[in-house]
């Protein structure tokens, strides 16, 4: 994957807002694609749904 996007998290984790790179594509289930996620400030990944990322950049 190795795509850099934009992170728009809920009104409650919005110091988590950032640019993260997508680690890895999850299946999808009710609520639609999830995706693993990772900042280079943290050591963890966070699995976040489709809707919450925008493209970084020029799109």
């Amino acid at each position: 994957m190795d795509q850099d996007v934009h992170f728009a998290p809920a009104l409650h984790q919005r110091s988590a807002e950032g640019v993260y790179r997508i680690v890895r594509c999850l299946p999808a289930d009710s609520g639609g694609l999830q995706y693993r996620i990772k900042s280079p400030h943290e050591q963890h990944e966070r699995v976040v749904r489709e809707d919450q990322l925008s493209p970084v950049g020029g799109d």
